[in-house]
């Protein structure tokens, strides 16, 4: 028996999978049985996330691309058919085998249903849906629309009546289909969608003239493919729901995660997002370091969270390719803390290589205590202004990775933001990315006393109210491809210290015609002393802070990239 799920390569989809493949593992389910099923827009190109997921997840499943090639696009769901089709068209052999056709929003409860009594027959078996799939559900929204759907997919509304006890859907076992099935609930389902949906004016008219004291609710028109693809089944099959494929839903008491062989995180919506956990406010972001305290325990939502949790407690980043880069002097009892935190925030969420480079007068970190992996460099450097530029420069220089993480002490940023900009640059979408969109979020008081303590990032989450920012940061760290960063004359060492370095390297990167891209979420600033070098050294440093981004904000591409190849000399540090 085959797992097949199929969706686009949208950003939403990846931590659902994430999280099902990780569960479906941990029930045994051989990876080579699970096909996951990715369709992409040609014009676009393959999302590379998703090229880092199948290679994370090689070992849990077999994935597969598509492009999207669809003449109809309007219902979003029939890519889904679309790209099975094409799978079954290039492996002919799936003609002759049980699916086990699922979304990628189940998991696995307590155990497995009983596949192996399932497909000892020819029967199709399917999770009940029968509230929102049979006649009387479709009769309920218009006196027409029974008939009309029937006539689009080729059936009899008595066919459709008669199997109303069997009206199932969202998870199907279906048995030896081959492309040309697939093609059909790709048409039926574009089909159906588009009459619901353009007739709801119609439908509702019909509903009116019933005089029924209730309002009208239209038809769920996104369940066009779940209607294809039963209707289907029953001209061609079999079809019958099965108790071992029912699901829990999220609002449903914790109980019915036992009496359920299948969770389905649906059926939560916006409303009800501060009881249980709602997939939709992770379009573009997962949910790994926030807080769903809010969740009751006695709900299987909160089961699901903790589904959730033991992925995020389990995951460490490949960033072997990568070199943090953390140049430090210790001015402050606070700032010795943060860097510790910082670093022991790192080497828990990043197998990688960090050099911390600490320039003073003597050294104040007790390197025997830095976490393992940590490359430390102490540099004996009187200049009472932290020459970070200069310092940055050199240790990228040495790296001898393609990216280099410029990394402020001081700062934490969720693990999957910073996954996602070295992700871009590893798949060359961008020459420079901010593993956060501009948000800066100060981090004070006792509760940096305890993230110090303990760097568990979700505990800024759960406690820190995310502001609407009217300004946008552009320091604290940013993610590089080492080469072009070079090329692009690096730091610029004509700023002394603190000043307007961070969003000139920003202006020269747009200048000069290089990708920027920014990832979703905030970046925390653990707060410290704000002393000599967390500020404008002096009045006349200042003055020279605002003139050199000033004159670099006028050039050109040409008179830039001229200034570039000569400002080392210029400045007095060749």
């Amino acid at each position: 028996m085959i797992y097949l799920s199929a969706q686009p390569d949208d950003t939403y989809f990846i931590w659902q999978l994430e999280i099902q493949l990780k569960n479906f593992n941990s029930f045994s389910i051989n990876g080579e049985d699970i096909h996951v099923l990715i369709g992409f827009n040609e014009e676009k190109g393959l999302n590379h996330l998703y090229v880092d997921l199948s290679k994370r997840f090689e070992k849990y499943a077999k994935f597969f691309f598509y492009p999207d090639k669809r003449i109809r696009k309007q219902y979003v769901s029939s890519i889904r058919p679309h790209i099975i089709a094409q799978h079954f068209q290039v492996y002919t052999e799936l003609g002759l085998e049980d699916i086990f056709y699922h979304d990628s929003d189940i998991i696995f409860t307590h155990a497995l249903p009983d596949f192996e009594r399932l497909c000892k027959d020819d029967i199709w078996y399917l999770s009940d849906a029968h509230t929102y799939l049979d006649s009387t559900y479709i009769n309920d929204k218009g006196d027409t629309v029974l008939e009309e759907m029937c006539e689009i997919v080729g059936i009899s509304a008595k066919q459709v009546i008669e199997n109303d006890n069997n009206a199932g859907g969202a998870q199907a076992l279906i048995k030896k289909v081959d492309y040309k099935f697939w093609l059909k609930i790709e048409l039926d389902s574009e089909n159906l969608y588009e009459l619901l949906f353009e007739n709801t004016k119609k439908y509702r008219a019909q509903f009116l003239k019933k005089k029924v004291k209730r309002n009208y609710v239209p038809i769920s028109s996104w369940c066009a493919d779940m209607w294809a693809l039963l209707w289907n089944g029953i001209l061609v099959a079999q079809v019958k729901i099965d108790k071992d494929l029912d699901f829990c839903w999220p609002h449903n008491d914790h109980s019915a995660w036992y009496d359920n062989k299948i969770f389905h995180n649906a059926g939560v919506n916006h409303l009800q997002d501060k009881q249980y956990f709602f997939k939709g406010n992770f379009m573009e972001e997962d949910p790994y370091d926030y807080d769903f305290s809010f969740v009751s325990p006695q709900s299987c939502s909160y089961k699901y969270l903790e589904a959730v949790s033991e992925f995020s407690s389990d995951r460490v980043y490949s960033f072997e390719d990568v070199t943090f880069l953390m140049a430090v002097r210790v001015d402050s009892t606070d700032r010795l803390e943060n860097i510790f935190a910082s670093l022991t925030y790192l080497t828990n969420n990043f197998k990688t290589n960090i050099i911390l480079f600490e320039a003073d007068i003597n050294s104040k970190i007790p390197v025997k205590d830095l976490p393992e992996g940590v490359t430390y460099i102490f540099k004996e450097d009187h200049n009472p202004i932290f020459l970070r530029q200069f310092y940055i420069n050199r240790l990228s220089l040495a790296a001898e990775t393609n990216i280099v993480i410029k990394y402020d002490c001081d700062v934490i940023i969720a693990a999957s933001q910073l996954n996602k900009a070295v992700l871009s640059i590893r798949h060359g979408e961008s020459q420079l990315c901010y593993p956060y969109d501009g948000t800066f979020v100060n981090v004070a008081g006792a509760l940096r006393k305890f993230f110090v303590k303990k760097p568990d990032i979700r505990c800024l989450f759960k406690y820190i109210t995310i502001p609407n920012q009217s300004f946008t940061s552009y320091g604290g760290c940013q993610v590089l491809d080492r080469e072009a960063y070079i090329n692009a004359g690096m730091d610029n060492e004509a700023f002394n210290g603190w000043g307007h370095e961070d969003k000139e390297l920003f202006k020269r990167f747009k200048i000069l015609g290089l990708e920027i891209k920014r990832q979703i979420g905030p970046l925390f600033h653990l707060d410290h002393k704000r002393l000599s070098n967390s500020h404008y050294f002096s009045e006349a440093e200042m003055k020279n802070s605002f003139k050199e981004y000033i004159k670099i904000c006028r050039f050109n591409k040409p008179e830039l990239k001229t200034y570039i190849s000569n400002w080392h000399k210029e400045n007095g540090k060749v």
